[in-house]
């Protein structure tokens, strides 16, 4: 039914013998202006935003080719060649190099671009301006040139809409259905309601719909930004889109910025910080603390809302004690070699970083407008150390051990805190555990400073102005 209403619609836009003129002219003045004259064209927000939504989705698809693809491949062939000789095939390949990073930034610049006018346009309620400098504007280009080819394909076999009144007819057809289509899909929400109410869409059926809804929507995110990430999260938030949020935040996932997220809602960096943003950013509050809602809500949607922490319960989900989380997670990481623990890990397993803030809306605030967070070793960081501190030094003799991890492990009052370790190392071994300690910061080159003062110190000299703390 919907198929016809879009054919209907499609011959209800096909312009009559007297309007093929105009039409034609407005579509040449249109192309005229998208073929460089140095102007900009305008639209309307809402009647452009599919197709400027399938440029930046074209654009992402671009970025990641020359990224994963091409620039990955000339990077692999230049570290192959020999120290010495081969000097043109290297200068050809830088040059190539050159050219798709030249690519690289003009399609991210245009893919901003988009994303800036299209948000600006909409919150404004202004037209939507097109720079004719961006490739948008040559696929519009020839968007037009197709359909004035088009046009002249219908006048030439004698299809153009035979009048005005045959026209509306058809117009009014295409209208009629839609309604009937709108009629429609509100009563079958209306059903959908309804059944909820006489038995809740729970267990395996719904949390399959869900994942694969999540997942669908996932899979036409194509941004590696979490920036860009957390501004669907956002606005899906405002609209109340629970899938849409749970897309984006598993997207963030997939490359290690869920910690972003939870810093951005107030959360810090672990699994207390998980809790939070779950409970707060999906499940709302729904009166957890009384007792009689806080069990409806576990009957409505199957899970079990323990006092802290997840895992599995009597067959249900459940947050688990954060002290039993840390016992388990040193049972299961005893049963892994060091080295591959140690390779696969970075700060964030061995402590959280939270920004500054009594509430939860303030340091929301604070990590948004400065971007500052602290870094705080975990229980488990500690027993980890106490149990394997003789292994570290292998790893850092051999350049193996993180910069990052070393910076955050003993920065500030988070060395200290290690140092007293030593209390618990069998005399002998003290100095030992002592020497590996410092071994650990001094990897990370900033011998008891803050973690970037070093670099801070060096660019407030290069350009004159306190930076951005992060």
């Amino acid at each position: 039914m919907e198929e016809r209403q879009k054919e209907l619609e499609s011959q209800a836009a096909i312009p009559t013998e007297a309007e093929y003129g105009a039409a034609q002219e407005h579509l040449g003045d249109e192309l005229n202006r998208l073929q460089g004259n140095g102007e900009s064209m305008e639209y309307d927000a809402v009647e452009i935003e599919p197709r400027i939504t399938s440029k930046i989705t074209s654009l992402d698809a671009d970025l990641k080719k020359i990224r994963d693809e091409q620039l990955k491949e000339i990077r692999e062939r230049i570290a192959a060649l020999p120290a010495e000789g081969e000097e043109e095939l290297r200068t050809r390949l830088g040059d190539e190099k050159k050219e798709l990073e030249g690519q690289y930034s003009e399609k991210q610049r245009e893919k901003f671009g988009l994303v800036d006018a299209l948000r600006s346009a909409k919150e404004w309620n202004q037209p939507l301006r097109v720079d004719s400098k961006w490739s948008f504007a040559g696929d519009e280009a020839k968007r037009v040139q197709r359909e004035m080819q088009r046009l002249q394909g219908l006048k030439d076999k004698g299809q153009l809409n035979p009048s005005e009144a045959a026209r509306k007819q058809v117009q009014t057809r295409a209208v009629e259905m839609g309604v009937s289509i709108k009629k429609q899909k509100e009563e079958q929400v209306t059903l959908e309601k309804q059944a909820q109410h006489i038995r809740p869409a729970v267990n395996y059926a719904m949390r399959r719909d869900q994942a694969l809804a999540i997942a669908k929507e996932k899979s036409e995110m194509l941004t590696d930004s979490w920036q860009e990430l957390y501004s669907y999260y956002r606005d899906a938030k405002e609209r109340g889109d629970l899938i849409r949020m749970g897309a984006a935040a598993l997207k963030a996932t997939e490359y290690a910025n869920e910690n972003e997220f939870f810093n951005m809602t107030g959360d810090g960096s672990d699994a207390q910080g998980l809790k939070s943003f779950i409970m707060n950013e999906f499940v709302g509050k729904k009166g957890m603390k009384d007792a009689k809602a806080r069990e409806k809500f576990e009957k409505e949607h199957d899970v079990k809302i323990e006092d802290e922490g997840v895992g599995v319960k009597d067959g249900k989900q459940y947050w688990q004690k954060e002290q039993d989380r840390l016992v388990e997670m040193m049972a299961e990481v005893r049963k892994q070699d060091f080295e591959n623990f140690m390779r696969r890990s970075n700060r964030l397993a061995f402590g959280t970083e939270t920004a500054e803030g009594a509430t939860r809306a303030e340091r929301a605030r604070n990590f948004e407008a400065t971007g500052e967070r602290k870094y705080k070793n975990s229980p488990f960081a500690k027993a980890f150390i106490q149990e394997n501190w003789n292994k570290f030094e292998s790893l850092i003799s051999r350049g193996r051990f993180g910069p990052n991890l070393s910076i955050n492990l003993t920065s500030g009052p988070n060395y200290d805190d290690l140092a007293k370790i030593s209390e618990h190392i069998p005399d002998e071994q003290r100095k030992g555990f002592t020497g590996v300690l410092n071994k650990i910061r001094e990897f990370g080159a900033t011998a008891g400073e803050e973690p970037f003062d070093h670099l801070r110190r060096y660019i407030d000299e290069a350009y004159g102005a306190p930076s951005r703390r992060v």
